[in-house]
């Protein structure tokens, strides 16, 4: 005989959610049909069958198209910040100065010899002025000795040997009398 304990009845019969442990939760199928319908509204949404209009749209687009051709494009980029140089060069110039003109400005690109600056040149004006007028002088004596004496001046030069003439003879005349005058002294005494 069977046990009460053991008689089964056919409401009690196992459920498949109850053979394998778990009991499925109404709640938990309503929010698995809801997201299987959203699931289909949004591939219905995305891949939605193409219509010959629609083709028509594709030709005429490409159409529009053009070849990609490589080249540089015109890019300007707005930022806030500092910019630091890659290479810092001091520039000092040969001679001290004060500097009149300046030709670039902080950023700028230069080439190897371009002029950056123009510095007062004042004082090496005027040692060229003063350099000019040396060379003028001494120009003009080498002219005056290359073309000779002028005749004032070689008539000058003999008035002046004649007179430098005379007074030798004449101080040779009086070194004689002096020496005559000495001996008869000497014989005198």
């Amino acid at each position: 005989m069977q046990s009460p304990a053991s008689i089964q009845s056919p409401s009690s019969a196992p459920t498949p959610a109850r053979r394998f442990g778990f009991r499925l939760k109404p709640w938990a199928i309503a929010i698995t049909a809801v997201g299987v319908a959203g699931a289909a509204v949004v591939i219905a949404n995305f891949l939605p069958l193409r219509s010959s209009s629609q083709i028509n749209l594709a030709s005429d687009r490409a159409s529009d198209t053009v070849v990609v051709q490589y080249g540089t494009l015109p890019i300007q980029i707005r930022a806030n910040g500092s910019v630091q140089p890659v290479r810092t060069i001091n520039l000092s110039p040969k001679e001290d100065g004060r500097i009149v003109e300046l030709l670039v400005r902080e950023g700028d690109r230069i080439a190897a010899g371009q002029l950056i600056a123009r510095m007062d040149d004042q004082q090496i004006q005027a040692q060229v002025a003063q350099y000019r007028a040396a060379l003028a002088r001494s120009q003009a004596e080498l002219a005056e000795r290359l073309a000779g004496n002028r005749p004032e001046d070689i008539a000058k030069a003999e008035a002046e040997l004649a007179r430098s003439q005379s007074q030798w003879q004449e101080g040779r005349s009086q070194l004689e009398l002096a020496t005559a005058r000495l001996t008869r002294r000497q014989f005198l005494a």
